[in-house]
């Protein structure tokens, strides 16, 4: 699945599979969610930059990551944005005011299904 338009920075990426208990963003929270796309496991999920697809045999544990995710095929959404929540989901503030990472985040959203279909939008930009 690409994701193009992304300014050069560092990026944390989370993965989940299932519904909304696996959530990084609060609502409303993500500035970009891109929806429709297809993904057929065969174990592992690889995100590696675009230059490395001219030779893939380049790609390694130290330039790509990796996330395991049980075979089989899921509808994906990609959000984008910064998160007021760390990763484990506990609030980053005690009062309601989010406090929000100057990370930008990328959260691979994983829902299994026997048939995906792809509806994915090529153009979307993901510069938020």
């Amino acid at each position: 699945m690409p994701i193009f338009g992304v300014r050069s920075d560092y990026y944390d990426f989370a993965v989940t599979v299932g519904e909304a208990d696996g959530e990084i963003f609060a609502q409303n929270e993500a500035k970009i969610i891109s929806r429709g796309w297809v993904f057929h496991s065969s174990g592992t999920l690889k995100i590696a930059g675009i230059g490395y697809f001219k030779d893939m045999s380049c790609i390694s544990e130290q330039n790509s990551l990796s996330f395991r995710v049980k075979r089989g095929r899921y509808r994906l959404e990609i959000l984008g944005g910064y998160r007021g929540t760390n990763f484990s989901g506990s609030p980053a503030s005690c009062d309601d005011t989010p406090i929000l990472s100057d990370t930008p985040v990328f959260h691979l959203r994983l829902t299994p299904s026997a048939e995906p279909k792809f509806s994915g939008d090529l153009e979307t930009s993901f510069y938020f």
